[in-house]
């Protein structure tokens, strides 16, 4: 998204997503913010908070739906307005760190209608 204007202090994206394979070896995921990685995370069967250490990112898991391997549900990012441009595309990425484990993570696509 490209945000107009000034920025408020915080900003929360919401993006519908998913994470599994619980039962595999634990993992770690890492997120990036405009190719900056900012915050680590692992599957979560449960509602789940991760935060930063230095407080300029928090990412609230509120699962919606979960078996004992997997769960789905809405990830809130609340970003602080020092790692983002008013005008410029805020980008998000997640990339997994190089262990033996199948955990797994995913953003669901939705459609404009």
């Amino acid at each position: 998204p490209v945000l107009k204007g000034e920025l408020p202090d915080t900003v929360k994206f919401r993006v519908p997503a998913g994470m599994g394979m619980f039962s595999a070896p634990a993992g770690k995921f890492h997120l990036l913010i405009n190719g900056k990685a900012v915050l680590d995370f692992d599957v979560s069967l449960n509602d789940h908070v991760w935060a930063n250490e230095n407080g300029t990112v928090r990412m609230n898991y509120s699962v919606q739906e979960n078996n004992a391997e997997d769960s789905n549900g809405l990830l809130t990012i609340e970003v602080k307005n020092s790692l983002l441009q008013a005008g410029q595309p805020a980008k998000f990425e997640v990339d997994a760190g190089a262990g033996q484990s199948q955990r797994w993570f995913g953003v669901y696509a939705l459609s404009e209608k």
